[in-house]
């Protein structure tokens, strides 16, 4: 799980966007390679993302709309909290659930005393990487390799 910062935009869903910035698709990209799919697979997104399933992984943000603001980026994720985590409890139902980039950081100690603890794999006290979007998918994979 991952907040979505002021420059990402989706594809699909009530945002109003319509398509990726370049930024955006380069973390797809990542996403992919760190499930170990090559990148080209990124042009048919919609394969790409079936593909990322079947291999086990589900990648979802905290709050579903691009933010102005760091600060509110922030307050969103801390208004958001109680619910994203009952979502991974009753509806993802994950068999791990790892959390990137350091706004999720306040999502640690209410997942560690959720159900879902228990499966929660934190590589350090801010996640992978602060800055999620730069996060490239090796060190993603690395972080996760030890789950497979």
């Amino acid at each position: 799980m991952l907040p979505q910062s002021e420059s990402r935009s989706t594809s699909i869903g009530r945002c109003g966007t319509e398509s990726r910035d370049p930024q955006t698709k380069n973390f797809f990209i990542e996403m992919l390679k760190a499930a170990s799919i090559a990148p080209d697979a990124a042009a048919n997104e919609e394969a790409a993302l079936m593909e990322f399933q079947r291999r086990g992984f589900y990648l979802a943000d905290a709050i579903e709309c691009p933010v102005a603001t760091p600060e509110e980026l922030s307050e969103r994720v801390a208004h958001a909290s109680s619910t994203v985590v009952k979502r991974a409890e009753f509806s993802y139902r994950p068999k791990h659930v790892v959390l990137i980039g350091a706004t999720v950081k306040s999502l640690i100690p209410l997942l560690q005393r959720s159900s879902i603890g228990d499966r929660l794999v934190v590589a350090d006290a801010t996640g992978i990487r602060p800055d999620a979007l730069a996060t490239s998918g090796a060190r993603i994979a690395a972080a996760l390799a030890h789950l497979a």
